[in-house]
């Protein structure tokens, strides 16, 4: 995953839970989910990974529990079927933490929801934002595909259903991002420096699911955000126009990706489905670009 090496100061949010007792020497934890990438939590089972029973190891993912606010950080050497199999094996089975409804959500990028248990995982990533979890991209594994932030996905019903002939939420949120930086440089806001910045950083926590909507290559996001940081510090509103908007700015990035595959399906290097999948109506979204265009 591309690392932003180039940090803006923002405030973070107050850790809110608890770790149970009983494994609590398990982890060192630093901070709140938003500093997962600091944690280490020894590896209990050893199933998946290199690293023996014993070591201190990476983060992947974290068991969030909707019955309390507990939570269980998985090594990635345990997390095999995503850490229930350690969950279920020795910190049920031995009694060391209490027997509630975990979830597990992956805390660096993509998670799936079922629709048989949407409104459980609703509750579990709510729970993980408010920790201090990622806004990560949240895709639905049902027939008629959704794919959302996953701040749109708690604020909605649970449903995993893109209506016919709308943008899907992630789409929606693409174009409205853009939208609002295009406005705010017209505007000469100060605000949208901070906006173009948060939004590059979206985009390079959810590099693997944007890889099918967007040509970058590995230190693409860190260049972006570095070159913001510099718009910002001379005020040049101009200079942070042409990197999103003018022919090779990031907002054609996401246009051209769409009339390649909606224009030219055979010789395209995208795939239909999986432009498809990202943006829901592919009219729609050529649309909302065309509009964009006009800001």
């Amino acid at each position: 995953m591309n690392t932003i090496q180039t940090k803006r100061v923002t405030k973070r949010q107050q850790r809110r839970f608890t770790i149970p007792e009983k494994v609590a020497s398990n982890f060192r934890i630093k901070g709140d989910l938003s500093r997962a990438e600091e944690w280490r939590v020894k590896v209990l089972q050893g199933n998946s990974g290199d690293a023996k029973v014993g070591a201190w190891d990476q983060v992947g993912y974290v068991m969030i529990s909707t019955d309390s606010r507990n939570i269980i950080p998985i090594a990635r050497s345990d997390e095999h079927h995503c850490g229930y199999e350690v969950l279920r094996d020795i910190y049920f089975r031995k009694k060391l933490v209490p027997k509630e409804d975990y979830v597990a959500v992956f805390a660096f990028g993509q998670n799936y929801v079922w629709e048989e248990s949407a409104k459980n995982t609703q509750e579990a990533f709510r729970r993980f934002r408010q920790y201090g979890g990622r806004n990560s991209i949240v895709q639905g594994m049902n027939e008629r595909r959704y794919i959302a932030n996953m701040d749109d996905f708690i604020a909605g019903t649970g449903s995993l259903i893109i209506p016919a002939g709308e943008l899907s939420p992630v789409g929606k949120f693409v174009v409205a991002k853009l939208e609002a930086i295009a406005k705010g440089v017209v505007g000469k806001r100060k605000d949208v420096f901070g906006a173009a910045y948060d939004f590059i950083e979206w985009l390079a926590q959810n590099v693997f699911v944007l890889r099918r909507v967007l040509v970058f290559a590995d230190d693409t996001f860190d260049a972006w955000q570095k070159e913001i940081l510099q718009t910002e510090a001379s005020e040049d509103y101009e200079r942070l126009s042409r990197l999103f908007f003018t022919f090779n700015g990031i907002k054609n990035n996401f246009h051209n990706r769409i009339r390649m595959v909606v224009r030219e399906k055979e010789g395209s290097i995208f795939d239909l489905a999986d432009v498809r999948d990202f943006w829901g109506n592919l009219d729609v979204a050529m649309a909302e670009f065309d509009r964009l265009s006009q800001v």
